[in-house]
């Protein structure tokens, strides 16, 4: 299987005997497994994925799942979807969501972000390595944004500035907000995977 390799880090696709490993690191860092000083210092996932659907990363080209592996097992992972496959899923059409200035990229074609999680205890290198190495694989397929959804407002109290500001530094923006049926408000976010001027 071909290794992507940026700075001694290894970032490469998902295969088959990876699945317990992802699957742990979701409950690691699910919010219920996580006090609420934690959860808002380190981040958390809220709507973990089943068995079934990591296993269908391996088999199905519309799903996209990266992790970093220096050889000792996988450290973190990141999850995509292609637009079209997102919304096959019954998943919330967002565009009512954002902002004027930026419906015109919604209504093109985009990567969702759904999951990026690392191994509880593992340095936050191992997240821009995954992020960056994905990023720069989808630009060369032409790919011009990546739009993802971070929870900014819980039920249960917890704040998210460390997703956010993780984000924002890797060149993450706002570009709306909305509230799901369980009680969590999420930011809209985007990043633009071309150069200023690139077809959205």
């Amino acid at each position: 299987m071909k290794m992507i390799k940026q700075n001694r880090q290894q970032v490469r696709s998902l295969k088959p005997s990876d699945i317990e490993r992802i699957l742990q690191i979701q409950q690691e860092q699910n919010i219920l497994t996580k006090d609420a000083d934690t959860a808002s210092r380190e981040g958390f996932l809220v709507y973990l994925m089943g068995r079934e659907e990591v296993e269908g990363f391996i088999t199905n080209g519309n799903k996209f799942m990266r992790v970093y592996d220096e050889g000792h097992g996988v450290e973190g992972y990141i999850a995509a979807y292609t637009k079209q496959f997102w919304l096959e899923q019954g998943k919330e059409e967002l565009t009512p969501h954002v902002e004027p200035e930026y419906k015109s990229i919604l209504q093109g074609d985009y990567i969702y972000l759904r999951h990026i999680a690392k191994k509880k205890g593992v340095s936050g290198r191992v997240a821009i390595a995954i992020e960056n190495t994905f990023y720069e694989e989808l630009s060369q397929k032409g790919y011009n944004h990546v739009i993802g959804e971070i929870a900014i407002k819980t039920p249960l109290g917890v704040s998210n500035k460390a997703s956010m500001n993780f984000h924002t530094k890797l060149g993450f923006y706002k570009i709306g907000e909305r509230e799901d049926n369980s009680g969590f408000t999420w930011a809209v976010m985007c990043k633009d995977l071309q150069d200023k001027g690139g077809a959205t």
